[in-house]
């Protein structure tokens, strides 16, 4: 398996010990690339999502993951804890 041919709308990343590597490194990475969304989610359930020109802006989802990237996607946040959980 080779790299991506296709540049992803949305790049979602389960955080894991080195913070720096996912919030910064990756992110920097995913907007070079064109990315359109980069969403961090903590394992407690918190998610960021970084959106804008070069991934800089940021908000915080706590109760449903939407994004008008993906028009018909619907998370609940809770749902996605019990998944990683499982």
């Amino acid at each position: 398996m080779g790299p991506l041919d296709i540049i992803p709308l949305v790049c979602i990343e389960v955080l894991s010990a080195d913070r720096v590597t996912d919030r910064i490194f990756k992110r920097m990475l995913y907007a070079a690339a064109g990315v359109a969304e980069y969403w961090t989610v903590e394992p407690s359930g918190l998610v960021e999502r970084w959106t804008g020109a070069g991934l800089t802006q940021s908000e915080l989802l706590a109760d449903r993951l939407v994004t008008p990237v993906l028009p018909d996607f619907t998370l609940d946040v809770a749902e996605l804890v019990a998944l990683m959980r499982a």
